[in-house]
C-alpha cells in the first residue's frame, strides 16, 4: 500500500484562468437519448466465473468484485464515480490498478461504442470484449484474468460525477492525480498504478504525466494521442477542422452540469493564444515514467500527437510501436494484449517473473510499419513491426519534387514554362492532381511538406488542403484496409475508421505569415526539421485578391512502401479529403470559409526572388562604368508624404541636391506614351495584370478598370525614365507588428504606428497605450520594434553595436546589447511592459528628434 502523499497543484484552473471560457450546460444521463444509462447503483456485486453481460459476450474467467458506482471524493470536493473491477483473489493477494480516464462513460454506458462506430464492429467478434468494458479501454474480464484491477472512471462532469467536463489541462491532471493517490491506498491494492488506453484515454496519460508525478503510477500506455489541440485537433493549419466531429463528440457527453465548449472558443479565439496554450500538452516535461507509445496511419487525429509524444519525452524509458490497423482493431489483438501485461507485469508487479530488464532489453525502441496497400490489388507487401532504433529513420533521405501543372506531374527540375492551374475552392470534389512513379522499389517513411504558390482572385484568404495517395501503374489512387472486412473493399464503406486513403496538411494563406513563430518545441536533431515545419498561428495577414503567396504545408507522417511502377499522387484541394471519420460525420456541403477559385502557380520565376539581371551589372557597371538608374516608387498612405525625401534623405546623410522630382504628366500625356498605353494593352491577358497589380493596387471582385492598367503604366515608366531597373513586387521581409490589437500598422488605427513627424508627446502617448502583452515576445509591437527599428538603426551608427539601457526604480539599469537576453529577461519577467515602453519612449525620441528638426528647417 502507498503512503499518502499530499497532492501538488498542476496550476490554475481553465475557469479561474480564462473567465470568459464558454461552458455549455449538457444533458443529464438519465435524459440524454442515445447514452445507454442503467441507472445508478453504489453497490458491491461478485461476477461468477462464467458470468456473461448479454449472449454471446465474452465471459468472464476468474471471480471478479464489481464495485459499482463508488465515490472518490477529490481535493476541491467533488465526487468522482468509479466502478471498480478486480479478481476476487486481491482481498489477500492485492494487485496494480489499470485506469482508463476519458469522459465517454464508466463502463459501456456512453453513446459510443464499436458497432455504432465502426463497420463490422471495427474487425472484433462479438465475443472479443464482455460489454463491461469502457470504450477504448482493457476489458475488465480479460484484464482480471490476468492479475489487474480495472478501474472504469467517470472524468468529471460526466455520469453522476460532479462538476464540469474539463478538456485536458490542469483540472484533468490534478483529478487523475487524486484518483490515482485514492486507489494507491486500498487495501487490495499492491501500491502500483497504470493507465492504458486509446485517443483521450491516451491524451489522459501525457496531459498527467506532463504536469505532475505521483509515486504509484509506474507506468503509461498512450495508445494514439495528440499533444496540441489547436494545431492537431480543432483547427489544423489554422482553420476550422471537422467540425462535424467535434459537435459528434460534445454531443456524446452526458452529466450534470456543463462542458467546455472548445468549437464555441475556436470561433472566440480563432488565433492562437494563451486559452490555446494552456490546452497544449507539454509532452517535453515528461521525465522518467516508462511509456509504450502507440501511433498509426489510419487515424487523421493521432499520427501526429503520437510521434511528437515519443520524440519529446524526456524519459528514457520509452518505447514506439507504429502499426498498420486501426487503433480498437489493434488494441484488442490477443498477441497486443500479452506485450501489453508483459510490459506493465515489469513495472507493476515486483513478484512478476518478467523483470524491467527482460522488457527494456528484449523490446525494440522502435517498430515501423509501412503500408503496402494490398487490399486494393498493389504488389507491394505490408511492412509490419520491423524493428528500428530511432523515429524518424537516421538513414532517410530528403528528396525535392517539382509541381508541373502544365502535364499534372512531380517532376525532378523545375519546369521553365509558368502554368497555372486552378480548381473550385468551396468544393467536397474539385482538386487538382500531381503525380510520380517510382522506376525502384521504394519506401517513403517521415514528415512531408508541400511548397505551393498560390493565389485567390475572389477573396482575401482561403484554406488549402493536400494529401498524399499511393498510385498503381496505372495511375489509379489506392485505398488500404486498417482491419479485416468480411466483404470486398469496394463493398466496404467509405469512412476512415476502415479506410485509409493518406495523409494531409492543411493552411490557412493569411497564418502564412506566421512561420517559424513560436508553435512549442520541435525535434529538431534530425533531417525531418526541414519538413515539419510549425506555425504560431498567433498572427495572420490577409492576401491581396490575386497576389502569388508561398505556402509552405507541412503533411502528417507516412509510411508507405512501393514496387516499381508504382508512385505517389499529391491531390490539393479547398477541401478535407480525408473520408468521415464516421458515417455520423459526413457532410453534403462544404463547411469551410472559401470563396471563388483558388489557383496552384507553377513552373517559370514563381519562388524565384526577382535579382538584378547579371547583364544589367555588365553593361552599365563594368562597360559605361556609371552609377545604375533605378526606379524605386512608393505610396505612402498617410502623412508624409513626398515632401519626406527631403527630410529624410538629410536625416541620413545624403546630398539633397541629387534628388530630383518628376512630373508625370510631362511624360505620361505625349502622343508617344498614349500609342503605347494602347498596343501594350493589347498583348497582356487580364489574369496577367490582377496578377502583376495584385501587390500595388487592391483588385476585388469588380475593380475599377483603370486600377487594371497599373502595371502597364509602372512597366512603360521604366521605358520612358530610361531607367536601368526597377523595383517591384511585394516586400517579403518580416513586418514589425504594429501596437494596437490588430498588429499591424494601419493607417486606419493612428495609435497602432509611430510617424517620423509625430511631436514626443504624441509618440510617448501612443506608447504608452500600446498592446504589449506581459512575457509575451511572438507578435509583441514594441519588442519588434526595438529589435528591427532601434537596434538596427544603432548597429549602422556604433558600427554594430547596439545597447539600450533599461531604468529600474531601486535597482541598476539593466543594459543590453542583444535581443536574445532582452527577449529571454521579458519572457520571464525581469523586464516589464512598463520598463521597456519607458526605455523605447526615450530612444525613439531621440532618433526621432533630428529627423523632425530637418523637416521643421525645410518648410
Amino acid at each position: 500500500m502507498a503512503p499518502t502523499t499530499s497532492p501538488p497543484s498542476a496550476g490554475p484552473r481553465i475557469q479561474d484562468q480564462f473567465p470568459e471560457a464558454i461552458i455549455k450546460k449538457i444533458i443529464p444521463a438519465p435524459k440524454h437519448p442515445f447514452y445507454n444509462y442503467n441507472g445508478f447503483n453504489p453497490s458491491h456485486n461478485v461476477l461468477e466465473v462464467g458470468h456473461v453481460r448479454s449472449p454471446g459476450r465474452r465471459p468472464f474467467g476468474v471471480k471478479t468484485i464489481y464495485d459499482r458506482d463508488q465515490a472518490i471524493t477529490v481535493r476541491d470536493g467533488a465526487r468522482l464515480y468509479v466502478d471498480i473491477f478486480r479478481p476476487e483473489t486481491s482481498d489477500s493477494k492485492p494487485v496494480p490498478c489499470i485506469i482508463p480516464w476519458s469522459p465517454y462513460g464508466k463502463t459501456g454506458t456512453g453513446p459510443q461504442n464499436y458497432d455504432s462506430m465502426a463497420p463490422f464492429r471495427a474487425g472484433l467478434a462479438l465475443d472479443r470484449t464482455s460489454g463491461y468494458e469502457k470504450f477504448e479501454a482493457p476489458d475488465p474480464a480479460e484484464w482480471a484474468e490476468r492479475g489487474y484491477a480495472v478501474i472504469n472512471v467517470d472524468a468529471r462532469g460526466i455520469g453522476h460525477s460532479e462538476g464540469i467536463v474539463a478538456f485536458w489541462g490542469n483540472q484533468e491532471a490534478e483529478d487523475i492525480y487524486d484518483v490515482i493517490d485514492w486507489l494507491s491506498r486500498q487495501s487490495w491494492c499492491n501500491g502500483s498504478v497504470a493507465m492504458a488506453g486509446n485517443s483521450w484515454l491516451a491524451i489522459a496519460q501525457i496531459n498527467f504525466a506532463s504536469r505532475l508525478h505521483h509515486p504509484a503510477l509506474k507506468a503509461i500506455a498512450p495508445w494514439e494521442s495528440f499533444t496540441d489541440p489547436y494545431r492537431q485537433f480543432v483547427a489544423r493549419g489554422g482553420r476550422p477542422h471537422i467540425p462535424s466531429f467535434q459537435k459528434l463528440i460534445a454531443g456524446g457527453f452526458a452529466g450534470p452540469e456543463g462542458a467546455e465548449d472548445i468549437s464555441d472558443m475556436l470561433e472566440k479565439y480563432p488565433l492562437y493564444n494563451d486559452y490555446w496554450e494552456a490546452k497544449r500538452i507539454p509532452v517535453e516535461k515528461i521525465d522518467n515514467i516508462p511509456m509504450y507509445v502507440l501511433a498509426s496511419y489510419s487515424s487523421m487525429l493521432h499520427t501526429y500527437g503520437s510521434l511528437q509524444t515519443f520524440r519529446l519525452a524526456k524519459t528514457e524509458r520509452k518505447w514506439l510501436r507504429i502499426h498498420p490497423y486501426q487503433e480498437w482493431y489493434d488494441l484488442y489483438r490477443p498477441s497486443i494484449s500479452d506485450e501489453l501485461q508483459r510490459y506493465l507485469d515489469a513495472y507493476c508487479k515486483p513478484e512478476s517473473p518478467v523483470t524491467q530488464k527482460d522488457w527494456e532489453e528484449s523490446t525494440p525502441r522502435v517498430r515501423l510499419s509501412l503500408i503496402g496497400f494490398e487490399d486494393d490489388g498493389s504488389p507491394a507487401k505490408t511492412v509490419i513491426e520491423r524493428p528500428e532504433e530511432s523515429y524518424p529513420l537516421e538513414r532517410q533521405q530528403l528528396r525535392t519534387l517539382h509541381l508541373d501543372a502544365d502535364k499534372g506531374k512531380l517532376v525532378q527540375g523545375k519546369p521553365s514554362q509558368e502554368t497555372v492551374k486552378s480548381y473550385e475552392g468551396k468544393s467536397l470534389t474539385d482538386q487538382l492532381t500531381f503525380t510520380t512513379t517510382f522506376e525502384t522499389p521504394t519506401e517513403l517513411a517521415g514528415y512531408p511538406k508541400a511548397v505551393l504558390y498560390m493565389s485567390c482572385p475572389d477573396h482575401d484568404d482561403f484554406d488549402v488542403a493536400v494529401q498524399i495517395r499511393k498510385i498503381d501503374s496505372k495511375g489509379r489512387q489506392l485505398v488500404h484496409l486498417n482491419y479485416p472486412c468480411p466483404a470486398p473493399i469496394d463493398q466496404v464503406p467509405d469512412v476512415n475508421i476502415v479506410k485509409t486513403l493518406g495523409p494531409q496538411g492543411f493552411l490557412r494563406a493569411s497564418h502564412h505569415v506566421s512561420l517559424n513563430g513560436d508553435g512549442g518545441p520541435v525535434a529538431s536533431n534530425d533531417l525531418s526539421s526541414k519538413t515539419d515545419v510549425l506555425y504560431s498561428h498567433r498572427i495572420r495577414e490577409p492576401i491581396m485578391p490575386g497576389t502569388v503567396v508561398r505556402l509552405e504545408i507541412p503533411i502528417w507522417p507516412i509510411g508507405m512502401v512501393f514496387e516499381a511502377g508504382e508512385g505517389i499522387a499529391l491531390n490539393v484541394s479547398g477541401h478535407d479529403m480525408c473520408l468521415p471519420e464516421t458515417e455520423l460525420c459526413r457532410i453534403s456541403e462544404p463547411d469551410d470559409e472559401n470563396v471563388g477559385r483558388h489557383c496552384v502557380h507553377t513552373g517559370g520565376n514563381n519562388g524565384t526572388p526577382h535579382i538584378l539581371n547579371p547583364e544589367i551589372i555588365n553593361n552599365v557597371i563594368l562597360k559605361e562604368k556609371r552609377p545604375l538608374r533605378v526606379y524605386w516608387g512608393t505610396a505612402p498612405t498617410g502623412k508624409p508624404h513626398c515632401g519626406y525625401f527631403v527630410p529624410a534623405l538629410g536625416a541620413v546623410g545624403v546630398d539633397v541636391s541629387r534628388l530630383e522630382f518628376i512630373v508625370r504628366s510631362s511624360f505620361q500625356d505625349s502622343k508617344e506614351y498614349v500609342r503605347d498605353r494602347r498596343r501594350f494593352s493589347s498583348l497582356v491577358k487580364l489574369s496577367q495584370v490582377r496578377k502583376d497589380g495584385a501587390g500595388v493596387v487592391k483588385t476585388e471582385n469588380d475593380p475599377i478598370f483603370g486600377s487594371l492598367e497599373y502595371p502597364i503604366l509602372q512597366s512603360l515608366d521604366e521605358e520612358y525614365l530610361d531607367v536601368d531597373a526597377g523595383c517591384a513586387g511585394t516586400l517579403m521581409n518580416a513586418m514589425v507588428p504594429g501596437f494596437g490589437e490588430g498588429q499591424k500598422m494601419s493607417s486606419s488605427e493612428p495609435s497602432s504606428k509611430i510617424n517620423i513627424l509625430d511631436t514626443p508627446e504624441e509618440a510617448t502617448k501612443k506608447l504608452k497605450k500600446a498592446v504589449c502583452a506581459p512575457k509575451q515576445v511572438e507578435g509583441n509591437g514594441v519588442i519588434a520594434f526595438i529589435e528591427h527599428v532601434i537596434f538596427r538603426i544603432q548597429a549602422l551608427k556604433t558600427g554594430g553595436k547596439p545597447r539600450l539601457t533599461v531604468e529600474r526604480r531601486d535597482d541598476e539599469p539593466l543594459v543590453y546589447e542583444d535581443m536574445s537576453k532582452l527577449k529571454h529577461d521579458y519572457t520571464q519577467d525581469i523586464l516589464t511592459p512598463q520598463m521597456i515602453k519607458a526605455a523605447l519612449i526615450k530612444r525613439l525620441n531621440d532618433l526621432l528628434d533630428p529627423i523632425r528638426k530637418d523637416f521643421e528647417a525645410n518648410t
